[in-house]
């Protein structure tokens, strides 16, 4: 048996429609416990923000937070200064036109940091879907000329393999 192989990719590009956006409530205090607090109601008002502008619950998540303490390096000795705690929120399902407003609104709401902003399109399954479908084509087409140079004839495909889908963001 003859076999000829051929690879083929393709790229579809969508306008995204919708973000994900990631903020960052940071607080200090010199005590942990009045830190933790300042942070916790700092959280709590742009949550409410959040779902005032009408961001559903489950488009909201507490994606990392911590607590550290702060020193004085100077000297011999550290010393002490007091605590830093990071809440991050993530919201997804952001309507694109509304992304604009919801970060610079939910910085008068508490939050001190924008992380991330990520564009996305709810659009990806069938772009995905027809760029697949592109390339699929397109091996095709060439596995048919490579076996016609040589005077043969494609009659069947005996294998297909799909590479690179590593759908590392799903709606990217």
């Amino acid at each position: 048996e003859r076999t000829v192989t051929s690879q083929a990719g393709e790229t579809v590009k969508v306008v995204p429609d919708m973000a994900v956006i990631v903020y960052g409530v940071n607080t200090e205090d010199r005590d942990a416990m009045t830190c933790q607090q300042m942070n916790g109601e700092r959280v709590a008002q742009v949550l409410e923000y959040l779902k005032g502008q009408g961001i559903k619950e489950n488009s909201i998540a507490t994606s990392d937070f911590s607590m550290d303490p702060m020193y004085d390096w100077s000297g011999n000795q550290r010393i002490l200064t007091g605590y830093e705690m990071r809440t991050q929120v993530t919201v997804s399902d952001v309507p694109l036109e509304q992304a604009g407003a919801l970060i610079s609104q939910a910085v008068k709401a508490g939050a001190n940091e924008i992380l991330s902003v990520n564009y996305l399109s709810s659009k990806y399954d069938e772009a995905y879907q027809e760029a697949l479908d592109s390339a699929v084509r397109q091996a095709k087409a060439k596995a048919e000329t490579m076996a016609h140079a040589e005077g043969y004839q494609v009659v069947e495909v005996v294998s297909m393999e799909e590479y690179g889908d590593t759908q590392q963001g799903r709606y990217v």
